[in-house]
């Protein structure tokens, strides 16, 4: 498809946030989403926390985007749903991606759920 949307390398995410600044990005890390406020050209700030980051040394880790939606995997849960195989290759839809993006109120990442999870013994 010529619509599809290519995931960002992270030296074209630094170059883009050098050059052009966005308001946002996303970092999923840890088994955790954190997103982060582009405050001037060297500097991200955590929003839950307010942890300011150098962006060059801390985007190594794990994946970064400056959608959230990029950062979505199979086991995930988004607003209550679990994405699946089927659901999630819609998402490589851009047209899906648009609808649903915009809709994205919770998501909790597979690693969180494995975290709280516990097995009853027989």
């Amino acid at each position: 498809m010529e619509n599809e949307t290519k995931p960002m390398t992270k030296k074209e995410l630094i170059k883009r946030i050098e050059e052009f600044k966005p308001k946002y990005i996303y970092q999923r890390y840890d088994g955790r989403i954190h997103k982060y406020e582009v405050v001037n050209d060297n500097y991200l700030v955590e929003t839950k926390t307010g942890m300011s980051f150098d962006f060059r040394s801390h985007l190594i880790l794990g994946k970064v985007s400056e959608d959230l939606i990029d950062l979505i995997e199979c086991g995930d849960y988004v607003n209550g749903r679990e994405i699946d195989s089927m659901t999630f290759d819609l998402f490589i839809n851009s047209d899906f991606r648009e609808e649903y993006g915009k809709a994205i109120e919770t998501i909790v990442t597979k690693e969180m759920m494995e975290s709280i999870s516990y097995k009853v013994k027989e």
